[in-house]
């Protein structure tokens, strides 16, 4: 009769994947809005808020191996220290950040420079849940929402 092996897991573990998973559902609903907004800066922000939301997740479920490395405070550095195979991304999104704090004190961008932002977050979220083991739909990541969005506006 064979045995069967229970793989014994913390409470701190089901807290932390609890947490990963609700950030990524909260990071695939910022895309969503970002789909359906009707000005490029919520577009903007939305994306924007969508990648910080995955990368909290990423960041929820693979604590800092360091006291040091868990003070650091940006979540864009921080993810290079847990994922170092993100770093462009962490890159990309830490540059795209101070765009967005010029967007919300009344920068306007582009169409083109938020749907960029838009795709880019979709992609990033990809590639974290495939980090965090996730199964990626591989068919969603190859049709953008920006594709498919309405653009109602400039």
């Amino acid at each position: 009769m064979p045995t069967i092996t229970r793989t014994r897991h913390s409470t701190a573990d089901h807290t932390r994947l609890g947490q990963a998973l609700d950030l990524l559902d909260r990071s695939h609903g910022s895309l969503m809005q970002a789909c359906h907004a009707e000005h490029t800066t919520d577009r903007y922000v939305a994306a924007h808020l969508g990648a910080l939301r995955a990368a909290a997740a990423l960041m929820a479920a693979r604590p800092a191996p360091t006291r040091r490395q868990a003070a650091i405070r940006n979540v864009w550095a921080h993810l290079w220290v847990i994922a170092p195979e993100l770093g462009e991304w962490s890159d990309y999104f830490a540059l795209a950040g101070k765009r967005r704090a010029e967007v919300e004190a009344g920068a306007v961008p582009s169409r083109r420079e938020a749907d960029d932002l838009l795709r880019s977050a979709e992609a990033f979220i990809c590639l974290v849940q495939g980090a965090l083991g996730l199964p990626v739909d591989l068919a969603l990541s190859q049709t953008p929402l920006v594709a498919s969005a309405c653009h109602r506006s400039s």
